[in-house]
């Protein structure tokens, strides 16, 4: 009888330590944070100018504060963008800095990186990377990311143009030209997550404009909408971490905790968990889709720079795309590119269309980040006003803000569960005896 109960308490014991094992596997965002930035700065020895594996993992990491402008790797990375700016401002009809005659984002993409180390992208080489953003018809070539894009570069270090009406000109054919069902979308009438987030994000310094208000508003209606019952979002039919990470960034922008807005909530599943969950620790990098085996180096970028900004949010600092208070870097304006190194090609994404170049054979969906400046969207806030939101029991999977583990419930459970089966025992053993 003694070593029944014995087995009973034991398998009481395992049952309460069930719960608190299997949350320990989901880490807190602090701990991927650290680990994935670690990886980063460790494999980036050489880095490229590239929208994979290249500008993207230079601005998270000086945004981070692991790479400045002195950094070697950095400053082998800059003699790079001189050369290969000036090998694809060279080759365009336009000739005043765009380093391509269609896609805008190219150029946005390099400033963002420059600016986040503190480089002024004004004076890369003989180029002026901001001077073709005068041009509004040049900067909508690329459809909704690209305009997005441009609000973002030139909000990223407080840019001025000549032409004060191109802000504007962004913003209102952003918001006027929003899908009924409250997205937007570089293919089709009907909106996609990543696009509709990469808006939201660039649309979010102007939300004092009632209009962009209402856009924002319908917005994120539109995010709740496409986030699936199982918590994830996806693009062209995938469930898969970039769409997260872009939903973060969103949120981020305009001052939404992602991980306690009513409106992102499916089965207890926030955008944040998504991340995490995506999360490899033996690799320190993130993996694609859900039930991907191999990590995924656009996956790993987009998800270390959204978890960035969320514990940028978390800590009432500017959103993570405002470099103004990046201290610039000594500028010296050079008359020609330099030429210490053999020219290496730009290598360019593709942004009006989802990409599919990745090592694995998954899809991958190539969207960039985001940029504000203002402080007034720094500070969390929590929705409760939910558009089809699901609501469920309290989450047994550690909370994405501290790592706790919350198994109470399911221990008091068991407990019923182990006293119950200890009464039908004993009714047993005394009807045995007689």
């Amino acid at each position: 009888m003694k070593r029944r109960i014995f087995a009973l308490l034991l398998t009481l014991l395992c049952g309460l330590s069930l719960p608190a094992a299997a949350l320990a596997a989901a880490p807190a965002y602090e701990t991927a944070l650290t680990a994935s930035l670690d990886r980063l700065a460790e494999e980036n020895t050489t880095v490229e100018p590239s929208s994979i594996g290249g500008d993207w993992t230079v601005f998270t990491l000086a945004r981070a504060g692991r790479w400045t402008a002195d950094t070697p790797t950095v400053a082998a990375y800059y003699d790079r963008v001189v050369r290969s700016v000036d090998e694809a401002a060279s080759k365009t009809v336009r000739q005043d800095g765009a380093m391509h005659d269609l896609k805008s984002t190219d150029n946005a993409r390099t400033i963002l990186a420059l600016t986040a180390l503190g480089k002024d992208p004004r004076h890369v080489g003989v180029w002026d990377l901001l001077r073709p953003y005068e041009d509004f018809s040049w900067i909508k070539k690329q459809s909704y990311n690209a305009i997005a894009y441009a609000l973002l570069a030139l909000d990223s270090g407080g840019y001025e143009t000549a032409d004060p009406t191109i802000r504007s000109q962004c913003v209102d054919y952003l918001v006027q030209t929003q899908f009924d069902d409250g997205g937007w979308s570089i293919w089709g009438e009907k909106g996609d997550v990543d696009i509709t987030a990469i808006v939201l994000q660039g649309l979010a310094p102007y939300r004092a404009d009632p209009a962009v208000e209402a856009a924002g508003d319908a917005g994120f209606a539109f995010l709740s909408a496409a986030q699936k019952e199982n918590g994830y979002f996806a693009t062209i039919g995938t469930e898969n971490t970039e769409s997260a990470a872009q939903v973060v960034l969103a949120c981020c922008a305009w001052g939404i905790d992602a991980a306690a807005d009513a409106r992102l909530q499916k089965t207890g599943v926030t955008p944040v968990d998504c991340l995490l969950q995506a999360y490899r620790p033996d690799a320190r990098a993130f993996v694609h889709t859900p039930d991907s085996k191999k990590t995924n180096i656009q996956a790993t970028e987009q998800a270390t720079y959204a978890l960035l900004a969320y514990d940028r949010l978390l800590k009432s600092l500017p959103f993570l795309f405002d470099c103004t208070s990046v201290t610039p870097a000594p500028e010296v304006p050079t008359t020609e590119p330099t030429t210490t190194e053999p020219t290496t090609e730009l290598t360019t994404e593709p942004t009006t269309a989802p990409t599919t170049t990745q090592a694995t054979t998954e899809p991958t969906t190539e969207t960039t980040t985001a940029e504000t400046t203002t402080e007034a969207t720094t500070k969390p806030t929590t929705t409760t006003a939910a558009a089809t939101t699901t609501t469920t029991a309290p989450r047994e999977e550690a909370t994405p803000h501290t790592g706790e583990t919350s198994f109470a419930l399911p221990a008091a459970l068991t407990l019923l569960a182990a006293c119950a089966a200890l009464v039908l025992w004993k009714k047993r053993e005394v009807r045995h005896a007689a």
